[in-house]
């Protein structure tokens, strides 16, 4: 038929995971602090997602903190499938981040109506280099 619920399949599940070897890498250049992350990857039609929710929380004294939240496009995101980049950049001031305490990220894919994925986890590297 002309009409399906096909959309509000799709609208109800959250958007493509991250692949399960996942992880952050974290480099400072200049400045800036830069992550990368490996994008997540559509699975037997599951959306991918359009952008990623970052939000870095900072731990000092048994109090935590939200510290910022962004919202991260992919590289190439316009592209089709196949020349979208792999990877996720984010950079962000370095002076954003506090000189003591701890900073721990979530990262979540989040699709075009603002639902969540599962949330990449990683710190912040303490030995600030």
């Amino acid at each position: 038929s002309q009409y399906s619920d096909d959309g509000a399949k799709t609208a109800s599940a959250p958007p493509a995971p991250f692949p399960e070897d996942a992880a952050v890498e974290f480099s400072r250049h200049r400045g800036i602090w830069r992550l990368v992350f490996p994008a997540s990857i559509s699975v037997n039609g599951v959306t991918e997602p359009h952008d990623y929710e970052v939000t870095a929380f900072h731990s000092e004294d048994g109090a935590e903190r939200r510290l910022f939240r962004r919202y991260i496009l992919r590289e190439k995101f316009f592209h089709s499938a196949a020349f979208r980049s792999k990877k996720v950049t984010a950079d962000f001031r370095a002076e954003l981040f506090p000189k003591e305490g701890s900073v721990r990220f979530e990262i979540r894919p989040r699709d075009v109506y603002g639902r969540l994925g599962d949330a990449l986890k990683a710190d912040f590297p303490t030995k600030k280099v």
